[in-house]
């Protein structure tokens, strides 16, 4: 395994890796695990993560993948939805702003590259972001009623 040297500030350096469980939401039992050298930041493992899903068929088009606050990142919605098509619900780390979301959730270029699919790749983009805007608006109430 190709570990990475990396520092914490209450341990100091250390030579380690990250983990990543990937569990059904349904049986709660893993799916897959998997292992990043040196102590990455969360929301920049999103891509790979899913990336690698994919590649092992774990998950489709138009899945809903939950994932912590350490992976929010506007970007990551970007990423989940026009490349890889899937619902991306991400804690956030404080209050969501559902509008701002909202605004940065936009067509990708690529979806006019084919113009016999523009209708239906149309269809699945709003399907997805009306899945998203339920679910985050769950999160908002949870949220709201939290404190």
């Amino acid at each position: 395994m190709d570990l990475k040297w990396s520092y914490s500030s209450s341990k100091g350096f250390y030579i380690g890796f990250k983990a990543t469980f990937i569990l059904d939401y349904d049986s709660i039992t893993p799916v897959a695990i998997l292992f990043h050298s040196g102590a990455p930041n969360d929301a920049k493992l999103f891509e790979e993560i899913i990336k690698e899903l994919y590649r092992r068929r774990i998950i489709r088009k138009q899945d809903t993948l939950i994932f912590d606050k350490g992976y929010y990142s506007l970007t990551n919605y970007q990423i989940g939805i026009s490349k890889y098509q899937i619902v991306p619900l991400i804690f956030p780390k404080k209050f969501l702003n559902i509008k701002h979301l909202d605004d940065v959730l936009s067509y990708s270029l690529n979806i006019f590259k084919n113009k016999k699919d523009l209708n239906k790749n149309k269809r699945l983009f709003k399907t997805i972001k009306k899945r998203i805007n339920q679910q985050t608006n769950k999160l908002e109430t949870l949220q709201t009623y939290k404190m």
